[in-house]
């Protein structure tokens, strides 16, 4: 039996929970009240951030947690599937590069990060560079058709709460 592991907000991460309860797979979500000790989380958080360059921790405590609480999302997982917007050069725009930058700081390439680009209507994959950060788009990442999630015991299911119509479809296919 596969589980889903995702954070519940709006969007990506409750399109895949009503999506892998369809299909019979078990959901974990995690919030900021029901994962394990937020501190534990810290210096995955703080190590993305070295890479990203973005503020943490930061003057709100409640972002600080949902950060922390992304760790968790990926800490024991088989493989991430993440929908979102990918830039120009490559780069995960919002929130969901935080729990992909954590995901490849712990296992580089050895499990698969599987990325939708609502810009570009594609699957990628992520394949073995240095960081997420300052390389070329096609240096980064491959076009790929991504395996089922049933292929996998635990996996991630996240993204982006501005869910477009090509990003709903995309996480339906992975189910069909």
């Amino acid at each position: 039996m596969s589980l889903l592991i995702s954070g519940g907000a709006d969007g990506a991460d409750t399109v895949f929970a009503t999506l892998a309860q369809k299909v019979g797979h078990q959901v974990q979500i995690y919030t900021t009240r029901n994962c394990p000790p937020l501190e534990t989380a810290k210096p995955y958080v703080l190590r993305a951030n070295q890479t990203l360059n973005r503020r943490y921790p930061n003057t709100k405590p409640y972002l600080n947690a949902l950060l922390e609480r992304n760790y968790f999302q990926i800490a024991d997982t088989e493989a991430v599937y993440a929908v979102g917007l990918l830039s120009k050069n490559g780069k995960i725009q919002g929130g969901t590069t935080w729990a992909c930058q954590m995901f490849y700081d712990s296992y580089n390439t050895s499990k698969p990060l599987y990325f939708f680009d609502m810009n570009t209507n594609n699957w990628y994959l992520l394949i073995n560079n240095p960081n997420l950060n300052g390389l070329n788009f096609t240096d980064r990442w491959t076009p790929v058709q991504p395996p089922s999630p049933s292929n996998y015991t635990r996996y991630t299911g996240i993204g982006s709460r501005k869910l477009e119509s090509n990003g709903q479809q995309a996480i339906f296919e992975l189910y069909c």
